[in-house]
């Protein structure tokens, strides 16, 4: 989420664009054409109270539809009449709550507000949303100028088992600085992926949804450098691509996305950020599980928890630690790395009370049998776990914690034995 803020806080007010007049891309007989044009008409006349929540919206905007085009084109149509762009907001550097609740409130958003949005009205009305994140040649470009964070937000909607883009912000017909209303942008919704492009670049090369990606050098470079490379043969495979990317679970997702992004562009300075971040929850999750074993399982399945634990641990501090002083997320990613080798000691300490508790369930005479080989298992334990907290700096949030752990728990590390 907070992606789509610092997103729109550079130059997304793309509300100013300029509209090249692309043709609606899906072939439409004249009956269609009929349906199409009702439906706009009839998203038009939407009763306002009827805009309070996403459901009761989505609900009334698509009540006669009967396709997944006219839902996406009845959702386009009432936002782009109804949600301006919030001007006042943008110059002032102060970047409202931009969930979709608080954007219907309001009727005003930026550009992450708009994609939010319309993903959510998507999703009540059964249509595959996504939200993509990327650069976009919008208000304040300049011919040649470069691109180093993303700028701006919009979607990709799913017709009949095909991606299209859709940008409801570029779509608007107002701002909130003004009464004047322009007429709906045609331009951005459902453009040829190729025409979106000389505009818009996706922060991965799948959502471009071409079969020969531009780099972002030839997005910088401009239209004749973008055709030139989408006039070439190409065999990238985007559907393929993102199918791939559906299959991972929420978190995986999110990790295998970033990878792609720093793919995309080596510059990226956030990127190892929230791939950090997911690792570190992942290990968090499954350090939950160690506590879960029973006792007769601790021996038998945890050498394979521990190493999975830390693999994913060492995976985030890997990341964390590859961030660059001018990277928005520096100093959240130094504190998170102290966090994650807090986590390794804890995770050990954790360990060695299970060990303890094995130890606990024997018998008085295996007690006595194994009290040696147990005490110099928990003392490895409990020794590393000592080494990380010893790591954390004075400075760190987690450095009392730390010095807890190693002052009131280690020292009496054989009491239970």
């Amino acid at each position: 989420m907070l992606k789509y803020v610092i997103g729109c806080s550079l130059i997304c007010l793309a509300i100013l664009a300029a509209s090249s007049g692309f043709a609606q891309p899906i072939a439409l007989d004249d009956e269609a054409k009929k349906r199409y044009s009702d439906i706009t008409q009839k998203s038009l006349k939407t009763p306002n109270n009827l805009s309070r929540t996403t459901y009761h919206l989505a609900q009334e905007l698509t009540a006669n539809c009967q396709s997944d085009l006219e839902k996406a084109r009845s959702i386009y149509v009432w936002m782009t009449h109804n949600i301006s762009y919030d001007m006042r907001s943008f110059e002032a550097g102060i970047y409202p709550d931009y969930r979709p609740r608080a954007v219907l409130n309001r009727k005003e958003a930026l550009c992450g507000g708009y994609a939010e949005l319309f993903a959510a009205l998507c999703i009540e009305a059964e249509l595959n949303c996504k939200i993509i994140n990327g650069f976009s040649k919008g208000y304040g470009y300049e011919p040649g100028a470069k691109f180093e964070v993303i700028n701006h937000a919009w979607n990709a909607v799913e017709i009949d088992g095909e991606w299209w883009l859709i940008d409801a912000t570029w779509g608007a017909t107002s701002m909130n600085t003004t009464s004047v209303r322009n007429p709906m942008r045609e331009a951005y919704f459902m453009p040829e992926p190729e025409q979106f492009l000389l505009d818009h670049l996706p922060e991965i090369e799948a959502w471009q949804l071409v079969n020969n990606p531009i780099s972002l050098a030839e997005f910088e470079a401009g239209p004749l450098a973008i055709e030139e490379k989408l006039n070439t043969p190409g065999n990238f495979n985007f559907q393929d691509s993102l199918s791939a990317l559906f299959e991972l679970d929420a978190s995986m997702f999110k990790i295998e996305y970033q990878k792609r992004v720093s793919l995309f562009n080596p510059n990226n300075t956030s990127a190892d950020y929230f791939i950090g971040t997911e690792y570190l929850y992942r290990g968090l999750d499954l350090l939950e599980t160690v506590h879960e074993l029973t006792t007769p399982d601790i021996a038998e399945k945890m050498p394979a928890l521990e190493s999975r634990i830390f693999d994913l641990f060492s995976e985030a501090a890997f990341h964390f630690s590859g961030l660059k002083p001018n990277s928005p997320y520096f100093e959240q990613g130094q504190a998170l790395l102290d966090e994650t080798i807090f986590q390794k000691g804890v995770c050990k300490y954790e360990i060695a009370h299970r060990m303890i508790e094995i130890y606990s369930s024997y018998s008085a005479q295996a007690k006595r049998d194994q009290f040696i080989a147990f005490e110099a298992l928990v003392d490895q334990y409990f020794d590393q776990a000592r080494l990380y907290f010893a790591q954390i700096p004075i400075e760190s949030r987690y450095f009392d914690d730390a010095t807890e752990y190693q002052q009131e728990y280690l020292s009496k590390r054989f009491a239970e034995l």
